[in-house]
């Protein structure tokens, strides 16, 4: 989900300048969070006193929490291409943020166009490129998914997250000692980071190393055991008990 901490405050600066108290994007948030549908009506009522950007997001955050997933993307990439007054990293995270919920839909075409049109306007480009190799990734395009993590991962300093998300990638191209590679720089920055010992139990069992994929897999599921990287790991184990991988 998009960071918001600086966007609140230019959203809320802008609606300042239409008229509109500047603390009330805070406010609509809030309600956002324990009224969602009374929310959407004040972003509403908000919007047509002058609210600009920040009334229509605080109305696409609450379309979100009410489960109109598309609806809340959809008003955000209208936001982000249509309102020029927004700073262009402003726009770029908004579309960022459309481009997530996407990809939980699996709405992979609306999401790559979120992503492309978010890399033109930032300036740091790597959120944008790790959306789209991830959305590249959702969609079986594991070339178009590294090729995107080579560029973010030339930009900056080596992170740890980008490179399971490579290695991944690699390892579906069926290049297995440059995954392996990925995996150990990885858990060099982040040793206690669980999606390593996820990727890394999957690269063991596609090479036919049982034991070592069911230790990984345990490693991730002492990292996170109540969490998604935990669950998946737990699945892969059962998978693997079974006689899969």
């Amino acid at each position: 989900m998009w960071q918001m901490r600086t966007a609140i405050a230019v959203l809320a600066l802008v609606a300042g300048a239409a008229g509109a108290a500047v603390d009330s994007y805070d406010d609509c948030v809030a309600l956002v969070g324990t009224d969602p549908a009374r929310a959407e009506v004040e972003a509403q009522r908000w919007e047509r006193a002058g609210g600009g950007a920040a009334a229509r997001h605080c109305r696409a955050l609450a379309l979100l929490a009410q489960g109109a997933e598309i609806s809340a993307a959809g008003l955000m990439v209208e936001i982000a291409t249509t309102d020029r007054t927004l700073p262009d990293e402003v726009r770029s995270e908004m579309l960022i943020e459309a481009g997530d919920i996407y990809l939980g839909l699996g709405a992979v075409a609306l999401g790559q166009e979120a992503a492309t049109q978010a890399l033109r306007l930032s300036r740091d480009p790597r959120p944008a490129l790790t959306l789209s190799a991830r959305l590249k990734a959702e969609a079986g395009n594991w070339q178009g998914a590294a090729d995107d993590l080579d560029a973010a991962l030339a930009r900056g300093k080596p992170d740890a997250g980008l490179l399971v998300l490579r290695a991944s990638a690699r390892r579906h191209l069926g290049d297995r000692k440059a995954a392996a590679e990925d995996l150990r720089r990885a858990a060099d920055i982040a040793p206690h980071l669980p999606s390593v010992w996820l990727e890394r139990g999957a690269l063991a069992a596609e090479s036919g190393d049982v034991d070592a994929a069911r230790a990984a897999w345990l490693k991730a599921i002492e990292l996170d055991r109540d969490g998604v990287v935990g669950e998946a790991a737990r699945l892969r184990i059962q998978r693997l008990e079974a006689g899969g991988s």
